[in-house]
């Protein structure tokens, strides 16, 4: 029997119609660049969104200044960061001609839950988190998803301590937030005191206090408005450029919610396993 050489190539043809659409190819500096030049709002997920059931995360946007938000920003992919582009890799304008936000985002149903704001410090304009900025980092935690209702925790990062960490609580269409890192600061420093009593070479004041999100303590808990979920922060505190060594614990905290308001309790603090 005589065969015809373009048989198998019309079996790939037929295969490749039952074979799933592949992946979004990864953008390149130059494409995202145009698209921020042209007035884009274009977002990097720099927290959350992995695995097959992630849904909330957090991005940094930008659009140009003066331009309304988009209903949900162009979503970056592969290796790309902001410093790579030319509108957004440090000019002197960038600032005057742009806006940029930290925004909390449901994936799945690419809509836009709310901005987080942190308060201004005295030298810096605010602080949105930049990927890849020097001594800076952001990170989240996520409660489970029971009839629409979330917590969640954002740290913001700095050189040696934390420089915000924010609660925040979703019905998924709007977001309540509230700043938890002074009730941290104080359970850490009276943790901090009670390591050093019997120290007379550093006081606490000399510490910076780092948070860091480990985990969702009744992850699998019924919630409902009222009941609380509780989740366990880690710190560690160190002398900047200092030779003590770092004093490091762990606090499990009840996040609740109420009408009025949102609001999170250190439980207890315990000391990190060696």
């Amino acid at each position: 029997m005589k065969l015809f050489p373009f048989l198998p190539l019309l079996a790939l043809g037929y295969l490749a119609c039952w074979l799933p659409p592949s992946a979004q190819a990864d953008d390149t500096a130059e494409t995202i660049n145009a698209m921020l030049k042209a007035g884009k709002e274009v977002g990097w997920i720099i927290a959350g969104g992995d695995g097959k059931e992630a849904d909330l995360a957090v991005l940094f946007t930008s659009r140009a200044k003066g331009t309304e938000p988009a209903a949900f920003a162009y979503l970056v992919t592969g290796d790309v960061r902001p410093a790579d582009t030319d509108a957004l890799g440090g000019s002197d304008n960038v600032a005057d001609n742009r806006t940029t936000e930290n925004i909390v985002v449901s994936l799945k149903e690419k809509r836009v839950i709310g901005q987080l704001k942190t308060a201004k410090s005295e030298d810096e304009d605010g602080d949105v988190y930049f990927p890849g900025q020097n001594h800076r980092s952001l990170d989240a935690m996520w409660g489970p998803d029971v009839k629409g209702l979330r917590f969640g925790v954002v740290n913001y990062g700095g050189r040696w301590d934390s420089r915000e960490v924010l609660m925040i609580e979703t019905a998924g269409k709007s977001l309540r937030k509230s700043s938890i890192k002074s009730l941290l600061d104080a359970k850490a420093e009276d943790f901090i005191k009670n390591a050093l009593h019997l120290s007379k070479d550093a006081s606490v004041d000399q510490y910076a206090i780092a948070y860091n999100l480990q985990s969702v303590v009744n992850s699998g808990a019924a919630i409902s408005t009222g009941n609380p979920v509780t989740v366990k922060i880690g710190f560690s505190a160190e002398i900047p450029k200092g030779d003590a060594d770092a004093i490091e614990a762990t606090m499990t905290v009840r996040l609740e919610t109420s009408a009025e308001k949102i609001s999170a309790t250190v439980l207890k603090v315990e000391k990190s396993a060696p």
